[in-house]
């Protein structure tokens, strides 16, 4: 049932420079406060300041993206207490990361009056900034605070965020040592550095088996997303079907989207276990190339 080489093909906008690249386990002591000044990252944490830019200019055409987790807690609380967009379309925007997929929880523009408030009902959430082409404007300070609940639908977790560069190709394979857990819900991002829509990053599944039914039926999944800047209510984009996959052979042929080579920022995969059994994983590369 399982197809021996079939790739998946996506392609997110990104910019030569500094890599970046953060991970953390659930077996790691967690933090109580963690904070951040630089443009996307992640931060584990029950509770946390954001601060970019909040004294300075941001420039046009930013995009930063956060990974929010709060280790086995049902929510996340968001205060947005001090910003300066300029545009309307400027602005910071919450989203909701569940296994079910993505959706968008809170925006917070030009228009919003500080202080304001944000919530996501998940104990993993991403934080977007984005900013248009044409105007500059200064930045913002964003606190967030986990509910004092627990969630007990999950017992590991593992977070990747990654900023692309360079022409070499990256292989990254998860887990890197086999088996995944039971009960695992955990996340990988890669995104362009700020600032520079012009390039590109290549991004391919090359590999892809997790646990699933003889009747085909899937019972781990990936979910993948991408992300394209903009205007819209929903930024985040599904480019597998809503119950997820669980094999290669069930993405043939390669999914492409129409505007994504000029428009995908970063893309996101979410992997969801259940209870018992687990497979392989999954294997990708990326690089980065120049618009054509």
């Amino acid at each position: 049932m399982r197809a021996s080489s079939v790739v998946i093909f996506f392609v997110a906008v990104a910019i030569s420079g500094k890599t970046f690249a953060a991970t953390l386990k659930n077996d790691v002591v967690q933090k109580r406060f963690a904070n951040s000044t630089s443009c996307g990252g992640l931060l584990t944490a029950e509770e946390g300041l954001i601060e970019y830019k909040l004294d300075g200019n941001y420039q046009a055409d930013e995009v930063c993206i956060w990974t929010i987790r709060s280790p086995f807690r049902t929510g996340i609380n968001f205060t947005m207490n001090r910003m300066g967009f300029e545009a309307q379309f400027d602005g910071v925007k919450l989203w909701r990361v569940s296994k079910y997929g993505i959706s968008r929880a809170h925006y917070f523009s030009n228009r919003t009056d500080v202080p304001e408030e944000g919530y996501v009902t998940s104990s993993v959430a991403i934080v977007t900034f984005h900013s248009i082409y044409s105007v500059q404007g200064k930045g913002f300070s964003l606190s967030f605070r986990a509910t004092p609940d627990t969630d007990y639908s999950f017992k590991h977790f593992e977070d990747y965020n990654k900023k692309a560069s360079g022409s070499e190709v990256v292989t990254f394979r998860y887990p890197e040592n086999l088996p995944y857990q039971n009960l695992e819900f955990s996340t990988f991002t890669v995104s362009r550095n700020t600032g520079d829509p012009d390039n590109n990053v290549e991004l391919n599944i090359t590999s892809l088996h997790l646990e699933y039914e003889f009747s085909g039926i899937c019972k781990d999944i990936i979910h993948v997303y991408y992300f394209r800047r903009g205007m819209s209510y929903n930024d985040f984009s599904s480019v597998t079907p809503l119950d997820g996959v669980c094999d290669t052979s069930q993405v043939v042929p390669p999914i492409y989207h129409p505007g994504y080579y000029y428009k995908a920022d970063a893309i996101v995969i979410l992997l969801v276990t259940d209870e018992q059994n687990t497979g392989e994983g999954y294997e990708l590369s990326y690089r980065y190339t120049t618009r054509n």
